[in-house]
């Protein structure tokens, strides 16, 4: 921090704030003579699109604020979410299901390409067959049960989850399976 005359300061008292909603900020940071005017802080901005970063504050009684714009982009998948299950699941019905992609800050992925793998504990189960997002998917794909197989659990009970079965990077997989 320097002062109108470009002598670093000794004093003052700044604060940061961003226009991400989800952005992780420092402390509010008072300065001291030990601090010669400088002092580090991390800023992690997690939602893609254009923020803004401003430092505010004062010194030796003068105002100063200072805005950065930049981009953030959004993060490879790191988990996928399949939606539209219900839950109970009526044995015997067939069911839409949707897959998404998001980063590890709940971003979604619209460059996922990864191949993804159902399974079931019911095995009387038709679950939809091995599917490649493509680049028309843009990170969310339907398995309609009218356009390619949806879910169709035969079993009464609980018979249906989704986790990852390892890392999505270099190649993404994703097994959805019993628990």
């Amino acid at each position: 921090m320097k002062d109108v005359y470009g002598n670093w300061g000794s004093d003052g008292h700044v604060s940061v704030t961003s226009s991400d909603p989800k952005a992780v900020l420092p402390a509010d940071y008072t300065f001291h003579n030990s601090s010669f005017g400088s002092h580090d802080v991390t800023i992690i901005l997690e939602t893609p699109g254009p923020q803004t970063v401003t430092v505010s504050g004062y010194e030796a009684g003068n105002n100063f604020s200072d805005t950065v714009s930049t981009t953030v982009l959004h993060g490879s998948a790191t988990h996928l979410r399949v939606s539209g299950i219900l839950n109970p699941y009526p044995a015997g019905s067939t069911h839409s299901v949707t897959v998404t992609a998001f980063d590890a800050y709940g971003n979604l992925d619209p460059d996922y390409t990864g191949t993804i793998h159902f399974t079931s504990s019911d095995s009387k189960a038709s679950v939809p067959a091995d599917y490649t997002f493509t680049g028309v998917d843009a990170g969310v794909h339907k398995f309609a049960n009218t356009l390619s197989p949806g879910l169709t659990l035969k079993t009464a009970g609980s018979q249906w989850s989704a986790r990852p079965t390892r890392q999505l990077h270099p190649s993404p997989e994703l097994r959805a399976a019993s628990l």
